[in-house]
């Protein structure tokens, strides 16, 4: 049983999680801009929710803990979300997105890698007054590592609207989401992942 808007719905256990995009790059790379596209094109209702903006209430990494767990929460509860993240390479990176696979590997997630070159993150980093010097560059040193992903796209390369195309073209086929079940397979097994 589900309490919905006030309404008390019995029978919802087995209802449908909400969809999650989950968008990895480094700051920087296009996440937001291309989350809000998505907002204006997406035929369902979708909410953005942004590692950057959690941070921003306590840049501690704990949070970040609690970021995953409210990407459950949401999810878990039919709500749609388009998540902006910076998935790192590093000790804590491992372990924050070991912990993400294990609460979010049987919902349905999308898992889009967002890829842009150095020489343009390091532009955009310097044209925008929010990023620290040198940010871009150790991130894109310490991402990807996992190689497995549902989607890539290059927001350098490609059109603003190419990019967002190309999600929704794979968001009508969630057969075709399984990085994060793949990814959590190989963790189990022991394989390294990062």
């Amino acid at each position: 049983m589900a309490i919905i808007n006030g309404h008390r719905i019995i029978g919802t256990e087995n209802m449908e999680k909400g969809k999650i995009i989950f968008l990895n790059g480094t700051s920087s790379s296009g996440k937001t801009t291309l989350s809000r596209r998505l907002l204006e094109k997406l035929p369902e209702q979708y909410h953005y929710l942004s590692v950057d903006t959690f941070m921003q209430m306590e840049p501690e990494w704990y949070l970040e803990q609690a970021f995953n767990h409210t990407i459950d929460y949401l999810s878990g509860r039919w709500i749609n979300t388009i998540v902006d993240y910076v998935i790192l390479d590093t000790p804590i990176g491992k372990q924050l997105f070991s912990e993400c696979l294990d609460l979010l590997h049987d919902h349905p997630v999308l898992f889009v890698r967002v890829d842009c070159p150095l020489e343009e993150l390091e532009r955009r980093e310097r044209a925008r007054s929010d990023r620290s010097p040198g940010q871009a560059r150790f991130q894109y040193e310490h991402i990807h590592g996992h190689a497995t992903y549902d989607l890539t796209i290059n927001t350098h390369a490609m059109t603003l609207d190419a990019c967002v195309d190309a999600i929704l073209a794979i968001l009508a086929r969630p057969e075709d989401w399984q990085a994060f079940r793949t990814l959590k397979s190989r963790w189990i097994s022991g394989e390294e992942i990062g």
